[in-house]
């Protein structure tokens, strides 16, 4: 009720003004009224050129909203699928393996030389996972298939330390 008064409030002082506003007579030619064919004629270009600016600024304004819903929208999860993935360092060097193999799949983290790190490795047998030293040598090595398990220790040159169980009982 109240925003009903007030527009009622401001529509009658617009009235008012607009009644202390000079215009020609509509039956008046407008050679009487040079200024105000004058002025008639930029306001009617002004209102063309605003009706032409709120019509591309809705055109752009829903344009904008329709490329933001798609732009945010997320897409639904896919499956990633490669034989393998390479890891690199910032030089280019590779440090890292993860893929399928003859055997089965393997995933490697390579050290600062050749093949030291960490070999994980898998097969329908089992699993295995081998932690190399320098030098390319196995220091620890975690066996597991179908008929039980093994650890094997190794010393620095490769000579087997511990074993458990015992060799002959892989």
């Amino acid at each position: 009720m109240q925003m009903y008064v007030c527009f009622r409030a401001v529509s009658a002082c617009v009235s008012i003004r607009s009644s202390s506003v000079q215009t020609a007579p509509q039956n008046v030619s407008w050679k009487y009224y040079p200024r105000m064919q004058i002025l008639d004629s930029r306001v009617i270009r002004l209102e063309r050129s605003l009706a032409r600016q709120r019509m591309w600024n809705v055109a752009i304004l829903l344009t904008l909203l329709a490329v933001g819903l798609v732009a945010f929208r997320q897409a639904p999860p896919r499956d990633i699928e490669a034989r393998s993935f390479v890891l690199r360092n910032d030089e280019g060097k590779v440090v890292g393996y993860f893929g399928a193999c003859a055997t089965g799949s393997e995933f490697v983290l390579y050290g600062p030389e050749a093949n030291t790190g960490l070999h994980l490795h898998g097969t329908d047998q089992g699993g295995q996972v081998q932690l190399y030293g320098p030098a390319d040598k196995e220091n620890i090595e975690l066996l597991g298939h179908k008929d039980g398990g093994r650890v094997t220790l190794r010393n620095g040159s490769g000579e087997v330390v511990h074993q458990f169980p015992a060799s002959g009982s892989d």
